[in-house]
């Protein structure tokens, strides 16, 4: 037993004799106006690179004073004050400005160890070897005074990849993954911009260039709901996909330190239709409605009606009637796109087109059901409007009805089937249903 206990004891001290600390230095934060915080960062074999208590010590993340500064070393997520692992390549440091300065001095204290440390700021691309008693100098953005957290500039030992690519089937969505793209370097990420087109899939992977090389890809599915994912860079998974709903530029962003995807999408123009299911609408380019249910009309005036033709995209500077037959306040996307409709003879003008002076002429906007006089001074941006060349024999249309020349869900229904409402006009009681006009004798009255 005697001989076992010696044994133990003498395995203990061989393990504590291969447990060798092969770096140590105190970074030290100074901000011009003199604040001052320091971090700890220890490499020794016999700790994990893991939050270990009684090693690692967490960073107490409070300033006292309109100068104190705060730094601190990223053990997972959480700031540490001391820092001790098995291996500081990748250590990630953080730090937090104060009330004050915009150049502060990262001073280098006590360095001693065989391996060599370097400080790379991502922000200027600049490696710096740790030596003892060594600094270095480096500022912020006006932005970034005033206690804010900077967790991602500086990197120990930090390796950037020479190059990373994506190669997928953005020339041939579903064909061959004949496609492959160099993103662009920016020291704290790489990005990558691509035109697209509207309401298709996309597949794809990522490789960083290392040697080997390592690739990124592990099924996650990007939308405009779910646009950022933490993708493993351990080797293939699945390939990652992306659906497109608009034709228009994305950008996809990589973070090689938290190897994070993130794809930012377009804008969509909008329009929301009002409680009968009616819209104007105009824009500077052509589009393309994104989702189902929307209809398009171009307007040709006859009088004191609006004659609605159907169109398959909005014209560049040309006003379209946007019409949802479920006669519901719905809000419908717009993306890049264009059609085959002739808009000839439309006589609905876009916003584009306002002059505040309409000598002559009487406006007319979508108010409800109808288009109404208008008296105001300005039109709202991407609205559609009618001019109407004034009648010196006759007075101005309190308002302009609209005809549709092809059926709708709601002229082709049943009389009996729609909501029939009662209003008064001048004195005299009408009855609406769908979008014609009756009196009390059941003759349709156009307005």
């Amino acid at each position: 037993m005697k001989k076992m206990f010696i044994s133990v004891i003498a395995l203990a001290m061989s393990v504590m004799a291969l447990a060798t600390e092969t770096a140590y230095v105190q970074i030290k934060l100074t901000g011009e106006s003199g604040g001052a915080s320091s971090v700890f960062l220890t490499e020794d074999d016999a700790y994990t690179n893991a939050y270990e208590s009684g090693a690692d010590v967490e960073k107490m993340m409070s300033q006292s004073n309109s100068k104190s500064v705060l730094m601190y070393g990223f053990v997972g997520t959480t700031p540490c004050e001391d820092v001790v692992a098995a291996n500081l390549d990748g250590l990630v440091l953080g730090f937090t400005t104060n009330q004050l300065d915009q150049n502060y001095t990262l001073k280098f204290i006590d360095y001693e160890g065989s391996k060599t440390l370097t400080l790379y700021d991502r922000v200027t691309k600049t490696p710096t070897v740790i030596t003892d008693g060594g600094s270095y100098n480096f500022s912020v953005t006006a932005a970034e005074v005033g206690r804010v957290a900077i967790n991602d500039r500086f990197v120990i030992n930090y390796v950037a990849p020479s190059y990373v690519i994506m190669k997928g089937d953005f020339e041939n969505p579903d064909g061959d993954w004949d496609y492959t793209s160099n993103f662009t370097d920016n020291g704290t990420s790489f990005s990558l911009t691509l035109d697209l087109e509207a309401n298709t899939w996309y597949h794809f992977q990522l490789e960083e260039g290392y040697s080997p090389a390592i690739v990124a890809a592990n099924g996650s599915a990007f939308n405009r709901d779910n646009n950022s994912y933490y993708i493993p860079v351990d080797g293939w998974h699945a390939q990652l996909t992306l659906y497109a709903d608009a034709a228009d530029t994305y950008t996809f962003t990589w973070n090689d330190l938290t190897d994070n995807l993130t794809i930012t999408f377009p804008d969509l123009v909008e329009v929301t239709t009002n409680a009968y299911g009616l819209a104007t609408f105009s824009y500077a380019s052509d589009l393309q409605v994104v989702e189902s249910g929307a209809k398009l009309y171009k307007g040709d005036l006859d009088g004191e009606t609006l004659v609605l033709t159907q169109v398959d995209y909005v014209k560049a500077d040309e006003g379209v009637i946007v019409y949802n037959e479920a006669g519901t306040a719905t809000t419908y996307h717009f993306n890049a796109g264009t059609g085959t409709s002739s808009f000839d003879g439309n006589e609905l003008l876009p916003a584009s087109a306002w002059n505040a002076t309409h000598t002559g002429y009487d406006i007319y906007v979508l108010s409800g059901s109808s288009l109404y006089l208008y008296e105001g001074t300005s039109m709202k941006p991407n609205k559609a409007y009618l001019k109407v060349a004034q009648n010196p024999y006759a007075g101005a249309p309190k308002h302009i009805s609209f005809r549709f020349n092809q059926p709708t869900a709601i002229e082709s229904a049943e009389a009996a089937e729609l909501k029939a409402e009662k209003f008064v006009e001048n004195g005299v009681i009408y009855i609406r249903r769908g979008n014609e006009v009756f009196n009390l004798q059941g003759q349709k009255v156009n307005f």
